[in-house]
């Protein structure tokens, strides 16, 4: 009873026994193991999840646990998909990816990505590969074609937890913080200035960013956005600047585009409420 109102319960595993009495009537008895979920991860406010899976049922339970962690997550079901979300600039925090699938398995999606980052100046994004083989040899594999880390299958939420927690960048990146954090301006802390003058532009740029979008216009839009990620760079808001550089360097517009705009429009307004409480502070 006790457990009856508690969300955050799991039955991750259970057994279960069958037994025929002298009566030839059938017992079954079940027995689970509830185990509590780990809580959202904070400052979870960032991009989405992209996860590379091939199998409905481990993308069911991955999608379930990634929800439970307090992000989001968008599923394709082999390398090449994941290699064309990167080309497209898909802003994404983390990928996670399956090493055995076809027609592209993991380990060419992830040379092919990474030589892709490299031609063309983007930033690496970690790639965490998910198989099922525990070897060494495997391991060694999966750092030879450029990926970051390793989380066995089948994946548990607390390993996934721990993988998002080591991996996905939070909304502000303290580094940034560190180095103004003891300079003053007219007696008031350096960073307080910052941030005061980017609540002023960071939403005209935004909103120019808007107008170009709605007017086709894609230098335009790559000016703004390229504006609006320096900007948030110097006052380490890192998520923000991530998702810039898919508009940073567009090259045509699509429905996609308009997604990744509104999607830029959260993580800028969570942006700017942390500055607000933080200058209240």
């Amino acid at each position: 009873q006790k457990y009856q109102n508690d969300k955050r319960l799991l039955a991750l595993k259970g057994d279960f026994y069958i037994r025929v009495s002298k009566d030839k009537r059938l017992h079954l008895s079940l027995t689970f193991d509830f185990l509590k979920l780990p809580s959202p991860i904070s400052n979870s406010k960032s991009l989405p999840i992209l996860v590379v899976e091939d199998q409905a049922i481990n993308q069911m339970a991955i999608q379930k646990y990634i929800e439970k962690l307090g992000f989001e997550s968008k599923f394709v079901e082999d390398g090449r998909a994941a290699y064309e979300e990167v080309v497209r600039g898909g802003p994404y925090s983390l990928i996670l990816m399956d090493c055995r699938m076809q027609p592209m398995d993991g380990y060419e999606a992830t040379e092919k990505i990474r030589s892709y980052e490299k031609q063309n100046g983007r930033s690496p994004l970690p790639i965490v590969a998910m198989t099922a083989d525990g070897s060494d040899e495997d391991r060694q594999r999966c750092h030879g074609v450029g990926m970051d880390d390793y989380i066995e299958k089948p994946v548990e939420i607390e390993s996934l937890s721990s993988i998002i927690k080591k991996w996905v960048s939070p909304l502000i990146d303290p580094e940034a913080l560190k180095k103004v954090e003891n300079y003053q301006v007219e007696g008031r802390p350096l960073y307080d200035v910052l941030a005061q003058e980017y609540k002023t532009q960071a939403p005209k740029n935004f909103e120019k960013m808007g107008e170009s979008l709605r007017g086709k216009d894609i230098s335009s839009l790559q000016y703004y956005a390229h504006a609006l990620k320096s900007s948030s760079l110097m006052v380490g808001l890192k998520a923000v600047a991530q998702q810039c550089e898919y508009f940073e360097k567009i090259e045509a517009l699509d429905n996609e585009s308009l997604k990744y705009f509104d999607q830029l429009r959260e993580v800028l307004n969570n942006s700017l409420d942390w500055i607000q409480n933080r200058i209240l502070s």
